[in-house]
């Protein structure tokens, strides 16, 4: 026979160590401009996500954030979000949220809003023109 510890809730959800696995490690986001300008996300060295941008001028232009199926509702994508635009302020660039997510993300959290630009006509145009 196999002791459980008692199922624990907080707002009813199960909270981590009680009848529920650890979530798993994951590392901060990793940056590879050169190759595909992308932020990605691992766990357990496998990996997990992806935010996609465009540099346009001063502007990094975020376009497009995934999580792969077996990551997600696990928090990944606000991890992923968050280093990719920190990362971006201590580049001095200004962020212009297209990807949903990343709108989301800010929306949430104002602490972004002085280096926040919005998206315009120009700046599609610009993404449509395949820059």
């Amino acid at each position: 026979m196999v002791l459980r510890r008692p199922l624990r809730t907080h707002h009813g959800r199960p909270q981590r160590g009680y009848g529920r696995a650890p979530a798993p490690a994951h590392r901060p986001a990793d940056r590879d401009l050169a190759a595909d300008n992308r932020y990605q996300i691992r766990v357990d060295g496998a990996p997990a996500g992806f935010t996609e941008f465009r540099d346009r001028d001063a502007q990094r232009v975020f376009i497009h954030t995934e999580i792969s199926e077996a990551f997600q509702g696990k928090g990944l994508s606000s991890v992923l979000i968050e280093r990719a635009l920190t990362h971006t302020r201590e580049e001095g660039k200004r962020i212009v949220p297209v990807c949903p997510a990343v709108a989301r993300y800010l929306a949430k959290h104002d602490g972004l809003t002085d280096i926040t630009d919005p998206v315009d006509r120009d700046v599609l145009t610009w993404l449509a023109a395949g820059r």
